[in-house]
C-alpha cells in the first residue's frame, strides 16, 4: 500500500517550513524513529495523521488563534498534534499531566485570554489517563478528546478522536487555516509556575528553534537528526523536550528519534547527536 496524497502542503505556516520541504521532496522519509531504528512515521504518514487529526479537532471547535491544549507523555501522538495545530492555525498549550489540580486550573483558565483575539475555553487533546485530572480541576473547558481510546473505554466528558477523524481527510477548512493571518499570529503557549502563560508568535517560534538548532549543531540539511529522550514517564520532565523536537520537525524538517525510556533505551541512547535531553 503506498502513501496518501500530499494534500495542500501549504496549509501549514512558516513554522513548520522544513516539514513541507521533506514532505515534497522526500515524502517517504523517516520522520519519526525508535530507539531501535524502527520507523514509526515517514514525513508523508506523519502529514496525513496530521491532516486527519485536524479536520477531527476542527469538529470540536480548534482553530485559527484558538488555544488547543495538548496533556500527553512523548509519543507519537504528540508530533501529530504539533502539526495538527499548524494546519489549524491554533495556539498550541502543551501541558503536563502531573500538575496540581490548582496549578492545572489555573494553566486551563489562562489558555482561554492567551491567544489573540481572547478565545473561549480550550479544546484540550489528552491521553485517556489524564481525563480526570480535566475534571478535578474544575475549569471551563470547550471540548475534551482522548486520543488512545475508543467510545467504549472512554472517560465521562470525552469524545475519542477516532469519532471525529474523517475516513478521506482533512476539511478543506481545516485545510485553509493553517497560514497564520499575521506574522503575531500565536502559534504557542507556555506555561510555567514562575512566570505564567508566555506566548510566542510563528516568528518567535522560528527564531527560537533555530537558535536552538545552532546551539546543538543541528545542520539544515535534509539529513539533519535531532534526538528526544524523556526521563521515565513523566510528562512534566520531558515537556520542552518534546516540544522543542515537535519545532525542530516543524522548522528544519529534522528527523526525530522518540527516546520513552532511557533506562530501558540507553545503550542507544548514550549514541544519540545531537540530543535534546532533560537535566534535572
Amino acid at each position: 500500500m503506498g502513501n496518501p496524497p500530499i494534500a495542500h502542503p501549504t496549509a501549514y505556516p512558516s513554522s513548520c517550513a522544513g516539514f513541507v520541504r521533506r514532505l515534497r521532496s522526500k515524502p517517504d522519509a523517516a520522520a519519526l524513529r525508535r530507539a531501535d531504528g524502527e520507523i514509526l512515521a515517514t514525513f508523508a504518514q506523519l502529514d496525513a495523521a496530521a491532516q486527519r487529526t485536524a479536520a477531527g479537532l476542527e469538529q470540536v471547535g480548534a482553530g485559527r488563534a484558538a488555544p488547543l491544549v495538548v496533556m500527553s507523555s512523548n509519543r507519537q501522538e504528540v508530533y501529530v498534534a504539533f502539526l495538527a495545530a499548524m494546519r489549524l492555525g491554533a495556539a498550541l498549550m502543551p501541558v503536563p499531566g502531573s500538575l496540581p489540580e490548582r496549578e492545572l486550573g489555573a494553566v486551563l483558565r489562562s489558555a482561554a485570554t492567551s491567544a489573540r483575539p481572547p478565545a473561549r475555553p480550550p479544546v484540550v487533546l489528552c491521553e485517556a489517563q489524564f481525563a480526570q485530572r480535566l475534571d478535578d480541576a474544575g475549569a471551563p473547558l470547550h471540548q475534551a478528546v482522548v486520543f488512545d481510546t475508543d467510545r467504549s473505554e472512554s472517560p465521562a466528558n470525552t469524545v475519542p478522536l477516532d469519532e471525529l477523524v474523517p475516513a478521506g481527510g482533512g476539511s478543506a477548512a481545516a485545510v485553509e487555516a493553517g497560514r497564520p493571518s499575521e506574522p503575531g499570529t500565536v502559534a504557542v503557549i507556555e506555561w510555567s509556575a514562575e512566570v505564567g502563560a508566555r506566548t510566542w508568535s510563528h516568528d518567535e517560534l522560528v527564531e527560537g528553534i533555530r537558535e536552538l538548532a545552532a546551539s546543538l549543531g543541528i545542520g539544515q540539511e535534509p539529513h539533519a537528526r535531532s534526538f528526544i529522550a524523556e526521563p521515565g514517564f513523566e510528562p512534566r520532565d520531558g515537556l520542552v523536550d518534546w516540544l522543542s523536537a515537535a519545532g525542530l520537525l516543524g522548522v528544519l524538517g529534522s528527523e526525530i528519534t522518540v527516546i520513552a525510556d532511557p533506562a530501558a533505551d540507553a545503550a542507544t541512547a548514550k549514541f544519540a547527536r545531537p540530543s535534546i535531553w532533560q537535566r534535572g
